[in-house]
């Protein structure tokens, strides 16, 4: 799984940099931020394994580039972003309804700090109504990965959502989106993000 996910950022990164990217409908900076699902695991001193599940915070900052006609109704998106992942709340057995006649122990998750992963995602930008001149209605679809991670934890990166565009002028333009995400890395977390952009529009 890390091997694809790795080949897919380097693949990106080759797209990145192809000659294409003269033909691009924009670049613009983009800022997210929402919540996740992940896991706390803890341990009975029997060997019993609990599961704390949690919904922690997450925020990115990145880049995006566009591909396609700025006049187009349909759109290729290229996003890079690094994400900040917040620290898991460290399990509570005895909220969590375990039995306390028993000792648990559980890594000191919330020591960490959270942590930082690189991801890269491409898709397309649906226009559902309006004008890309103007202001309009939009749907992104996009996959991906977290393809750098200090903790050897990449993942596969769904993205999905409905969201506006405001073309401010023939350069400017401004977009906002609400996504549902899936992280799939064993298994599918589900989560969900708001993100706003600012681009610069090409001929």
């Amino acid at each position: 799984m890390r091997n694809l996910l790795t080949a897919f950022a380097v693949t990106s990164g080759f797209a990145l940099l192809s000659p294409s990217i003269a033909e691009a409908g924009g670049v613009g900076v983009t800022m997210g931020a929402g919540l996740h699902q992940d896991r706390a695991y803890y341990y009975r001193d029997d060997g019993a394994q609990g599961i704390d599940k949690q919904t922690p915070a997450n925020s990115a900052v990145g880049a995006e580039l566009l591909l396609g006609d700025r006049d187009d109704r349909i759109i290729g998106l290229v996003r890079g972003y690094v994400s900040h992942d917040a620290s898991l709340k460290n399990p509570d057995p005895k909220a969590l309804g375990e039995d306390m006649s028993y000792e648990y122990i559980y890594p000191d998750v919330e020591e960490k700090g959270g942590r930082n992963v690189g991801v890269a995602s491409v898709g397309i930008q649906w226009t559902l109504w309006g004008d890309p001149g103007g202001f309009q209605l939009i749907a992104n679809s996009l996959i991906g990965s977290g393809f750098w991670t200090t903790d050897n934890l990449e993942y596969a990166l769904f993205e999905a959502g409905v969201g506006v565009t405001y073309t401010m002028n023939e350069r400017f333009q401004l977009m906002g989106s609400l996504d549902a995400t899936g992280r799939f890395r064993k298994r599918l977390d589900l989560g969900g993000d708001v993100w706003i952009s600012g681009r610069y529009m090409f001929d």
